[in-house]
């Protein structure tokens, strides 16, 4: 893939197999900064929600990149990005749940998953709209729970999926 950040060049022309350099796009704008902060940053705080090991998925309905991620002892916060080609701009869809009170079996006192290293276990399943995550490295051991984890980005929720 070659790499382009000329101001001539246009999103929509972009050709497959390139890659546009979007101004003003990074996650770091929306990312979380609230009460749990320091209770979620664990040694590398937001920036590891993409850049530990973890990854996302595209959601054709919305025409976005899903990220969440996190994960082992870089970052323990759960909540989950979106990154819209129609308007080229992040969000924050969900805040983080706090981790106190948690099973440690992956599942945190509220019912959602804790942050994990996602590698390449996400995808987004069409037919029922939702993204998919299974495996990684758990917050804040490292260890796998195995748990499946669905996430539905219209209700913003999560279900286990097996």
């Amino acid at each position: 893939m070659t790499g382009s950040t000329s101001s001539s060049n246009t999103f929509a022309s972009l050709q497959p197999g390139h890659w546009f350099d979007i101004a003003n796009s990074h996650m770091a704008g929306v990312a979380y900064n609230g009460p749990l902060a320091s209770q979620v940053a664990e040694t590398g705080g937001p920036w590891a929600v993409m850049g530990a090991w973890s990854g996302g998925t595209f959601d054709p309905n919305s025409d976005s990149l899903i990220v969440w991620g996190g994960g082992h002892s870089d970052y323990a916060g759960n909540e989950v990005y979106a990154f819209n080609l129609a308007t080229l701009s992040w969000t924050e869809v969900t805040n983080p749940s706090s981790t106190a009170g948690g099973d440690n079996n992956g599942v945190l006192s509220d019912g959602t998953p804790v942050s994990r290293h996602t590698y390449d276990g996400m995808t987004f399943i069409s037919g029922t709209n939702q993204m998919f995550e299974t495996s990684g490295a758990d917050a804040p051991t490292g260890g796998s729970d195995g748990n499946a984890w669905l996430f539905d980005p219209t209700t913003k929720t999560w279900a286990t999926g097996g």
